[in-house]
């Protein structure tokens, strides 16, 4: 779901325009050293994509729960992280 939120780098600035998919679920951008993220509220996500409401079995408690164990987990480029 990255590609969604991912804001484009205009050439020769340091600056970033943020994604349509990210205004539109009012998502917030949050920088560190190397690494950018786009917050979005996990009801909007829901809302957002279709996929992951059929993987869930259009179950809104089921999605919660995923979402709930995935909290504070880093992820890079939507790979879990070798252990």
């Amino acid at each position: 779901m990255w590609r969604q939120f991912r804001p484009e780098f205009p050439p020769f600035t340091t600056n970033y325009i943020p994604a349509v998919a990210a205004k539109l679920f009012d998502g917030v951008y949050v920088e560190s050293d190397d690494l950018l993220i786009c917050q979005v509220s996990v009801d909007k996500l829901w809302e957002l994509n279709y996929a992951v409401s059929k993987l869930c079995r259009f179950n809104k408690k089921v999605f919660s729960k995923l979402v709930g164990d995935l909290d504070g987990k880093a992820f890079d480029r939507g790979n879990f992280p070798s252990k």
